[in-house]
């Protein structure tokens, strides 16, 4: 066995101990009722984190209010309402990312966001698109919030051209 099996056998023996406090606090969270099936494997949440580790530091905006992210967020809900998005979290590492429509977590985005210890981040299924919300106060940065998208119809929806000259 290489050490990246032992290493991903490890994360996968944590997120098994891990699951169901992941699943109960991100369904808090969401205020929605997660299970299992919600969760990718270990394996696609690395896809997934690698993607947006890649593509997901594509500025929008920076140290803005709330409200801003907030209407640019659900703009992006209203225009993809079932779009199946994957949500990472701290604990995904262990358990898997989140399998959820776009609204679901647009409609609760700063619990996530406060849950998860200051971030919200989502890739769409098919990796094209995705998104990072961080709450600065919580990072520790100036106030405010930072918006960063990649894709170009997210980034179009989100307003990201415009705001780059912000």
């Amino acid at each position: 066995m290489s050490n990246e099996e032992r290493i991903l056998l490890s994360r996968k023996n944590l997120g098994r101990r891990k699951q169901q406090e992941f699943l109960t606090g991100a369904s808090r969270a969401l205020g929605i009722e997660l299970n299992a099936e919600s969760l990718t494997s270990v394996e696609e949440y690395d896809a997934f984190a690698a993607a947006l580790e890649r593509d997901g530091r594509q500025p929008c905006v920076s140290c803005v209010e709330k409200e801003l992210v907030e209407r640019r967020l659900t703009a992006l809900a209203l225009s993809e309402p079932v779009e199946s998005v994957v949500l990472l979290l701290t604990d995904s590492e262990y358990c898997g990312g989140i399998t959820i429509r776009l609204r679901d977590v647009v409609v609760r985005w700063r619990s996530l966001v406060e849950y998860d210890g200051g971030a919200l981040c989502l890739v769409s299924q098919d990796m094209r698109s995705g998104l990072q919300v961080y709450d600065e106060e919580e990072t520790g940065a100036s106030k405010g919030w930072s918006l960063f998208a990649w894709g170009e119809s997210w980034m179009r929806i989100l307003d990201c051209q415009q705001a780059q000259g912000q």
